[in-house]
């Protein structure tokens, strides 16, 4: 299943280390531009993760 995230969950599980657990239960995980830009671009805890999550 396809699903598209906005910044909270992403913000919440990578904050925790727990950022996995999106791809684990959904499978691919759409990011909008304005999101990801959003969660990496304000030194957010975990904006580290986010931006490696699919290295």
């Amino acid at each position: 299943m396809k699903v598209v995230s906005n910044s909270s969950p992403l913000i919440f599980l990578s904050a925790i280390g727990m950022l996995d657990l999106l791809k684990a239960e959904f499978g691919e995980i759409i990011v909008p531009e304005a999101v990801y830009e959003e969660v990496t671009s304000n030194k957010l805890k975990g904006s580290n993760e986010v931006k490696h999550a699919d290295d």
